[in-house]
């Protein structure tokens, strides 16, 4: 069986996650956290913090 470049370039990713099954679910996971966390921070207008307009919080 021919291996493809991405099983060459980061074989740590194969012991981690054996199978495209397992890659799929870890993307789909790690989607809903990082989106998740970017929503609580927007909810809380964590934006507002990064200037220095005393108006806009």
């Amino acid at each position: 069986m021919k291996k493809s470049f991405y099983m060459m370039k980061f074989p740590i990713l194969n012991r981690i996650f054996p199978s495209y099954r397992w890659k799929v679910t870890a993307i789909i996971i790690t989607g809903i956290i990082v989106g998740g966390g970017g929503l609580f921070m927007y909810q809380l207008r964590v934006h507002t913090y990064l200037g220095d307009d005393p108006a806009a919080v």
